[in-house]
């Protein structure tokens, strides 16, 4: 007799890659258990541009209405001198949207909440106060 078990999947990392991975295993039917040792989301953080494959790849996961509403609205740099005279600009449409300046801007903890937002109905999430290591784990005995 053959059974035929349904994957729990334990994702350890709850950034913008670990909480990607879980919302496409969610939406795939398999249960995902997310760990983090951060007992709190991290804010803020460098900008994500979105470009090509990233925004092709936000917008197949149905993120972009939460990235618009969070997303930084950059218009381009501008290179000021001392006296507050502008010597050189760089538009966001520039280098037809490959410059330095991008279109869609997000900062990484924004674009993390956005994901486990879209994530958190059906998966479960464990801290570092919650988490137990496993006994049999040589590297968890060994800290």
């Amino acid at each position: 007799m053959t059974t035929t078990s349904t994957p729990k999947i334990l994702v350890v990392g709850g950034g913008i890659a670990g909480n990607a991975v879980a919302l496409q295993l969610l939406r795939a039917g398999i249960a995902t258990t997310v760990v983090e040792r951060a007992t709190t989301p991290r804010p803020g953080g460098q900008a994500v541009d979105l470009r090509t494959a990233s925004k092709e790849a936000a917008e197949r996961m149905g993120l972009m209405p939460g990235i618009g509403k969070l997303r930084v609205h950059e218009q381009g740099w501008a290179y000021v001198t001392e006296e507050g005279r502008t010597y050189a600009r760089i538009d966001v449409d520039m280098f037809d949207g490959e410059g330095p300046a991008a279109e869609i801007e997000i900062a990484r903890g924004d674009l993390n909440q956005v994901i486990s937002t879209a994530r958190r109905p059906a998966t479960r999430n464990s801290s570092r106060r919650s988490w137990t290591r496993p006994r049999s784990c040589p590297a968890a005995a060994s800290r």
